[in-house]
């Protein structure tokens, strides 16, 4: 599967080796995708799907395939 990939490129797993919460590491993944920070909802709907994990790396690698393959990023990139 592709999403491989984002787990191969470490790149959740670094941010958060590098000391960001998963609000900041959202706010990144926007930056890297779509030159632009979350909507408030968009962010507040992330987090919310966060709550009760034992931890963020899997949830936010989820976040950042489905950003990677968005219409905006499509059409951005």
């Amino acid at each position: 599967m592709r999403k491989r990939v984002v787990k191969q490129g470490k790149v959740v797993t670094n941010l958060i080796n590098e000391g960001k919460n998963p609000e900041a590491i959202i706010d990144d993944l926007y930056i890297r995708c779509y030159s632009r920070k979350p909507r408030a909802k968009e962010k507040a709907n992330l987090l919310a799907s966060l709550v009760g994990t034992d931890s963020p790396i899997e949830p936010l690698e989820d976040v950042f395939w489905a950003l990677l393959n968005s219409k905006e990023f499509i059409f951005n990139h």
